[in-house]
């Protein structure tokens, strides 16, 4: 029934996902001119100022008369924006599970949180515009510069901080609403009755190297709420980045503290969608995953079953086409399949194609290749070590790192 409820939902959970990224996109675009503007109408003064003071005071007054004036740099928040932004993506979640969206006090508290965060995130990128303001102008008044020549040589180079921090504030507030809409599908999920959520990458030649690894990754609502939690509860930017820490590496086995609800780096375009298991027997052996036998998967493929791999706790889907890829047969029953997904005793990023990972089965001694969520062929590996041979040997993880990781989800 869930399965059914998803599907007719698709189409519209696509044009809500569609019109969300849009109204992202518009939102950092005016925050990034409007920063602009203002770092453009401030230096500008400030050039002024300088020019015009440079032969009547001196020097080292004028430099600290300019660095008081630095101090009043910062940033305008529309913060009427940014609560169309989040309502937005809270209506949309609740849609995703057949639910109504209705704002109470757990929303007033992530729009607070989310305006905190920027104001924070604001002050840091004021701070660090002012400091690299004065050093420039000290430079230049120190320096051997003509005083002719001054204003020329402040304007070059004050064009190349106005761009930087327009840039910079864009990326932080990107970064800070998608956190924000983490941490809000999180609550919707919660309160329609979500068990568990998966992460979902947007698979291309771009994706980082956590993000493929965490992709189809299924997690407890209580792991990522708690770590939602801790985001909300945050009185500084300090613990905010605590409570939801950077990451560059793959990540197969043990979540690190503060790393489970993306973005799990800067510009991260990962998201957690709700995930539910609909268990079916295949062969005699049972699967788990949230697409049943028959469904059309990526257009024409057909799903023979998706199943979650027991050690590592990912979403994988076998097609017709995992059979017979390249056009060369596999001699594998499903059943061998689904065992060997359930003895995965080593994972890794593929060495050679950037947009896959690989797994080792230590039971039935099989190699696999994964590509967005699917299985895209499985190869006996008795005869031939074909994981060591397709490996990025400093990526690989163990079942025993996942095991620790397990252990720690089941909260």
């Amino acid at each position: 029934m869930k399965n059914t409820l998803l599907a007719s939902l698709l189409k519209a959970k696509k044009t809500k996902a569609d019109e969300i990224e849009e109204a992202i996109a518009s939102y950092l675009r005016d925050v990034k001119s409007q920063n602009k503007k203002e770092t453009e109408k401030f230096v500008s003064d400030l050039l002024v100022y300088v020019t015009q003071n440079v032969e009547n005071i001196d020097k080292k007054t004028l430099l600290r008369i300019v660095e008081a004036k630095i101090q009043s740099l910062g940033y305008t928040l529309d913060t009427a924006a940014l609560e169309a932004l989040h309502e937005k993506a809270a209506a949309a979640a609740a849609a995703e599970v057949g639910a109504a969206f209705v704002f109470d006090q757990t929303d007033a508290q992530v729009l607070e949180s989310m305006q905190r965060a920027l104001v924070w995130m604001k002050e840091d990128g004021a701070a660090n515009t002012q400091s690299r303001l004065k050093e420039i102008i000290a430079e230049a008044m120190e320096g051997e510069v003509r005083i002719n020549d001054l204003g020329e040589t402040l304007r070059a180079e004050f064009e190349g901080v106005i761009d930087e921090s327009a840039r910079y504030f864009q990326g932080v507030s990107d970064h800070v609403i998608r956190q924000s809409q983490s941490v809000t599908r999180i609550y919707q999920f919660e309160k329609a009755g979500v068990k568990e959520v998966k992460v979902i990458a947007l698979i291309d030649k771009k994706t980082s190297a956590v993000c493929r690894s965490m992709h189809g990754r299924i997690i407890p609502i209580a792991v990522v709420k708690s770590q939602a939690d801790a985001i909300m509860a945050a009185k500084s930017i300090e613990e905010k980045k605590a409570a939801s820490r950077w990451q560059s590496a793959p990540i197969f086995g043990k979540l690190p503290s503060g790393v489970a609800l993306p973005p799990y780096h800067f510009r991260c375009r990962t998201i957690v969608v709700a995930y539910f298991r609909q268990n079916v027997e295949i062969d005699g052996k049972n699967v788990n995953g949230s697409l049943l036998p028959g469904e059309k998967y990526k257009g024409n493929k057909e799903v023979i079953f998706s199943h979650i791999d027991k050690n590592f706790q990912r979403e994988y889907v076998v097609t017709d086409k995992t059979f017979n890829h390249g056009g060369n047969p596999h001699n594998l029953s499903k059943k061998d399949i689904i065992s060997g997904l359930n003895s995965i005793e080593k994972m890794a990023l593929h060495r050679e194609f950037p947009t896959r990972t690989v797994g080792y089965s230590s039971d039935k001694k099989l190699f696999y290749v994964f590509e967005d969520g699917e299985v895209v062929t499985v190869f006996d590996q008795r005869k031939k070590d074909y994981f060591k041979q397709n490996t990025d040997i400093s990526t690989i993880e163990s079942h025993s790192d996942a095991k620790k990781g397990e252990d720690n989800e089941k909260i």
